[in-house]
């Protein structure tokens, strides 16, 4: 195209439903995207945009680097290195595990990309340790094995945040209303269906948001 006024990009993770990206300018030959997903394939469509119309779409698809692997050691704060395998803190692009036995508190804003609380037996992920209201962000899944828990500390009076990327499996307890005034609040934020499922006697949840891109 010869007389294009910049260029228009969609992106897609499953190559049916696309999201506007963003529009560049004219004689743009690159362009950086940030915020995507770990070990995940992004199917990307390019139109020329002229005055008053599109150019056939240029497709192609590049896979990201694989998440990291960070798994907890022992018990304590999700902000404190040494509960964690790596000596450091969990990213929004490492996959989290919660292992047996351990209680990891959310005392901070947190972030991965697949969260995984317990390994079959047992495992806390508890969001709060004080007045203040935390954030945990999953990019992707979250699953709750079979006598773990993810929940909200009781006595912690305040609302807190899930963000949720992908599905949530649950197979043990999900409590994010323990009390009249401790609450976690979930946004479901994948542009495309999200699923709830498991075979968990407990699904305690307080508000539930839709905000999925431009799917409907």
């Amino acid at each position: 195209c010869s007389n294009e006024v910049g260029y228009v990009l969609y992106s897609s993770i499953d190559n049916i439903t696309y999201d506007y990206e963003t529009q560049t300018a004219a004689n743009t030959t690159s362009y950086a995207a940030t915020g995507l997903l770990p070990g995940t394939v992004y199917y990307w469509k390019i139109y020329a945009v002229t005055e008053g119309a599109l150019s056939t779409a240029l497709s192609g698809s590049q896979s990201t680097t694989a998440a990291g692997t960070v798994i907890s050691i022992r018990t304590g704060n999700w902000n404190n290195t040494t509960t964690w395998d790596c000596g450091c803190i969990p990213n929004a692009t490492d996959d989290v595990t919660i292992a047996n036995t351990h209680t990891v508190t959310v005392n901070t804003t947190a972030a991965c990309n697949i969260l995984t609380i317990g390994q079959g037996s047992s495992g806390i992920l508890r969001i709060g340790n004080n007045g203040a209201s935390r954030s945990v962000t999953a990019n992707s899944n979250i699953i709750i094995n079979a006598g773990a828990t993810f929940d909200v500390a009781t006595g912690s009076n305040t609302t807190h945040q899930l963000t949720a990327g992908g599905n949530i499996t649950n197979n043990g307890t999900l409590n994010f209303a323990p009390d009249a005034n401790s609450f976690c609040n979930v946004t479901f934020t994948k542009s495309g269906n999200q699923t709830i499922s498991g075979t968990a006697a407990t699904n305690n949840f307080h508000f539930l948001t839709l905000s999925m891109g431009t799917s409907i």
